[in-house]
């Protein structure tokens, strides 16, 4: 007989539901429980990945193994503390019960015959990594491709020497750089969400280790075995990310956490490329265009923006995962990509068809298709201002405080506004001029047809 707490079957049924991408296929596994040296563990195994969750016996016992269907876990799974009891009897017929509270309960049980297959994997030395492994391991199977091509994009690579983890779908690639792992080579291993599951994301104490066959990952009181492929080639990310570009962007945290919920919001988010253009012309704008014609534009006043103009046109989800993954220092290349880096972490995304870019309205936009992200407000000063006296000042002209300055972002849209303004009157003008010239060409002809005729007053009748 085993005894653990229920809730440790509910997080353990949990974690197995992340351990493979895309739907389940075939029948679920059967789960290993395993009590020994005063420790209670679950085991599950998958095509390509091992699961093993434990805990601390309540009461030390003798050595034992049992095997049951992935059907009981579920059964006797529940947010409590209460302990459910795994008792086999003959004929591997057996049943789980639990207390309950006030209400006892039990489930029949058909135990499995363990055999070789449940035998504990190989456990290699471990040694700490930084726990933000955990993150680079969940974004890369995010990036991750569902299926293979020349190269095994559905994997992640996990780079020993260069303590660097990698991922990439062809559109968008992800590199996270600064882990110190135990081997040399590079592998590549199966892209699943279990590491962003809430069930290990939060785990503080990680721990990394290789066999022949698996890339070891201990987080908490979790291990998992990620089976390494024994082929496959993978792209060199690395070598393909611009170190410089000629337009460099310093994203401010406020902006990018202000723009951020708001992509989905914008304009053209039912096209099946969900384009949105980014122009950085002295004020970063990220703007988007409807099938109307009509224009919505994002300004983020406080970022900077070194460098050339651009305007580049990009998937509105590859920027998200930019600005999601804190990658404040843009480099633009207009012929190439967008490349942000962050807090060890580098993101490289495609940039679409530069058709789909979205150009500045020619006219000052309305409050309705602009939206500006307004800076943070400094303190209400609590300054008394002098006493001014009414009427106009001397000279009949009222001049501003000199405290007051002008707001750059109104003037340059009244300078905007103004100069196409301008740029309307000198269109209208020269057509203008390009009519009454042809007026005056026709009116030469004219008397030229005339003179031709000889009807002067002098001549005979």
């Amino acid at each position: 007989m085993i005894a653990f707490p229920r809730r440790l079957a509910r997080r353990f049924r949990a974690a197995c539901a992340k351990c493979i991408s895309g739907r389940p296929r075939g029948p679920a596994p059967c789960v290993v429980i395993r009590q020994a040296n005063g420790r209670i563990t679950l085991t599950a195994t998958f095509p390509e990945v091992t699961l093993e969750f434990g805990c601390a016996a309540p009461a030390r016992g003798l050595t034992e193994i049992l095997v049951v269907p992935m059907t009981a876990i579920e059964t006797v799974a529940a947010n409590s503390d209460e302990l459910v009891e795994f008792d086999a009897g003959e004929n591997l017929d057996g049943v789980a019960r639990w207390a309950g509270d006030g209400a006892p309960g039990s489930v029949p049980v058909t135990f499995v015959l363990p055999g070789k297959q449940h035998d504990p994997l190989p456990r290699p030395e471990t040694k700490p990594v930084a726990a933000r492994v955990l993150v680079a391991l969940h974004e890369a199977g995010r990036t991750s491709s569902r299926e293979d091509g020349r190269f095994a994009l559905s994997r992640v690579q996990v780079c020993g020497a260069k303590g660097r983890v990698v991922a990439t779908d062809g559109k968008i690639a992800v590199l996270f750089d600064g882990f110190t792992f135990p081997f040399t080579g590079d592998v590549l291993v199966p892209a699943v969400p279990l590491f962003g599951s809430p069930e290990v994301r939060d785990e503080t104490e990680v721990r990394v280790g290789r066999t022949a066959s698996h890339l070891v990952v201990s987080a908490g009181d979790w291990t998992v075995w990620l089976a390494v492929a024994p082929a496959g080639k993978f792209p060199d990310v690395a070598g393909v990310v611009p170190r410089h570009a000629p337009t460099a962007v310093a994203l401010d945290r406020g902006d990018a956490a202000a723009l951020l919920p708001q992509l989905p919001g914008l304009p053209c988010q039912g096209h099946e490329l969900r384009p949105i253009t980014l122009d950085a012309d002295g004020i970063l704008a990220v703007r988007a265009r409807d099938d109307s014609g009509t224009v919505k534009e994002v300004l983020l006043a406080r970022s900077s923006v070194a460098g050339p103009a651009a305007r580049v046109a990009l998937d509105r989800r590859a920027l998200a995962r930019v600005l999601a993954l804190g990658c404040t220092a843009l480099r633009i290349s207009p012929d190439k990509s967008l490349v942000g880096d962050g807090d060890g972490v580098t993101v490289r995304a495609a940039l679409l068809d530069p058709e789909l870019t979205v150009a500045p309205e020619p006219r000052a936009p309305g409050p309705d298709a602009i939206v500006s992200i307004p800076a943070p407000n400094p303190k209400r000063s609590t300054t008394v201002k002098p006493h001014e006296p009414n009427g106009p000042a001397p000279g009949g002209r009222h001049d501003p405080p000199a405290n007051d300055a002008p707001d750059p972002l109104v003037a340059a849209e009244e300078l905007r506004a103004a100069l196409a303004d301008a740029a309307t009157k000198a269109t209208r003008l020269v057509a203008a001029l390009k009519a009454s010239k042809k007026e005056q060409k026709v009116l030469a002809n004219v008397l030229t047809n005339l003179k031709q005729l000889n009807l002067g007053t002098g001549g005979p009748r």
